[in-house]
């Protein structure tokens, strides 16, 4: 998967660590994004870095449940998003511009970026 072939689309794209405990925790709401914006052309990306190889973090997906897609970063890629701390979310919208940026874990980050992606999709209308 390329960002060219991303373009067009709303991303949620979010960089994480497998020793990250606040990471983890946010799995399943991310699981809940893709289950219930993936059928609407969102496509939900979970950016692993600093946690091994990619048979390391096929096992923790798999351990954790993990329904959507998942790439293996770099530090190169860290720096290219200036990613400072885990988890770091990013809301992007099509032309592949920024939204929104979340940093860190909050009570209301998956309802808050389930708000931007309707507002996001009502505009593509």
């Amino acid at each position: 998967m390329t960002s060219q072939e991303l373009k067009d689309s709303i991303v949620v794209l979010d960089f994480w660590a497998t020793w990250c405990e606040g990471c983890v925790s946010e799995i399943p709401a991310f699981n809940r994004l893709e289950q219930k914006y993936s059928p609407r052309g969102v496509k939900v990306i979970g950016m692993a870095v600093q946690s091994g190889w990619a048979r390391d973090i096929r096992r923790f997906a798999k351990l954790y449940k993990m329904r959507y897609t998942l790439l293996v970063g770099n530090d190169d890629v860290v720096s290219e998003y200036g990613v400072i701390s885990f988890p770091a979310t990013y809301v992007i919208a099509p032309g592949w511009k920024l939204h929104k940026k979340y940093l860190g874990v909050s009570a209301t980050k998956a309802e808050d970026i389930q708000r931007d992606i309707e507002a996001l999709l009502a505009s593509k209308r």
